[in-house]
């Protein structure tokens, strides 16, 4: 199970960073850690974070 969790969190990532607006001031880096706390947060609740 935590190969198909790893295999959707870097899907999930990959996807959220590529959507985030182009003129946002985030890092890479920024962008990359706030992807993993909304699919952690996401897989956990099974909701989206308010």
């Amino acid at each position: 199970m935590a190969d198909l969790k790893k295999y959707s969190k870097t899907k999930y990532m990959k996807i959220y960073v590529a959507n985030l607006e182009e003129d946002s001031d985030l890092s890479e880096e920024e962008k990359k850690e706030e992807a993993s706390y909304y699919f952690e947060y996401l897989f956990k609740h099974e909701e989206h974070p308010r």
